[in-house]
């Protein structure tokens, strides 16, 4: 597949999820700007993601930090999503959307800015320590195993408000909201389940 081939398959799948998106945004009754479609790139090369970045795409995600550091080293300092960047700018948002143990934590910082993943009150403050060091503000989102399925990473229901006040008494970590791991299934209601508790919990805290 040659370049043009590739920039016009982006172009037409990510008009497919948008589309979906603002369709789902309606049927909620929510605005489809409230939003943030992000795009995971574990499995492309740098070419498809400076693609993106010419299609408008600013959220992207990485699972890896070795990963993450090495693409935002590649795609050049701008990538690291440190200064605020007009709509025509093409530096992009970095999420680290997969485990984060607290001895990556040091080789993360400062390149992104949210985390998803942050599941416990030791990682917590090392964040907040390895923030405070660079003066910068992390958002982060609460990872909770709703399932409580052993296979999923995340700290449980029950703990979950705990950690949630911890986090807000930091001043160098926002926090963002919550994020869960549906199960794997064909049915859009196993999925809907844990998505709705979580809704719930966050409602609580």
């Amino acid at each position: 597949m040659n370049l043009h081939d590739v920039r016009r398959q982006l172009r037409d799948n990510l008009e497919t999820v948008r589309a979906r998106i603002a369709a789902a945004a309606r049927r909620a009754g929510r605005l489809p700007d409230e939003i943030r479609l992000v795009v995971v790139t574990k499995y492309v090369g740098e070419s498809v993601i400076r693609e993106l970045l010419a299609l408008g795409v600013r959220d992207l995600g990485e699972n890896r930090v070795q990963q993450l550091v090495k693409r935002v080293e590649l795609l050049g300092a701008a990538a690291a999503g440190l200064h605020e960047s007009s709509p025509q700018s093409a530096a992009p948002r970095w999420h680290m959307i997969g485990h984060l143990q607290r001895n990556k934590v040091r080789k993360l910082l400062p390149h992104v800015r949210i985390i998803h993943s942050l599941d416990s009150t030791r990682l917590a403050q090392e964040v907040q320590q390895r923030a405070a060091d660079h003066g910068v503000l992390v958002d982060a989102l609460i990872e909770v195993n709703v399932s409580g399925e052993a296979s999923k990473q995340g700290i449980s229901p029950s703990d979950a408000p705990r950690l949630a006040q911890f986090v807000r008494g930091c001043d160098h970590l926002r926090l963002r909201g919550l994020m869960t791991m549906a199960p794997l299934s064909d049915s859009p209601e196993a999925a809907r389940r844990p998505v709705a508790a979580l809704r719930d919990l966050l409602a609580q805290l």
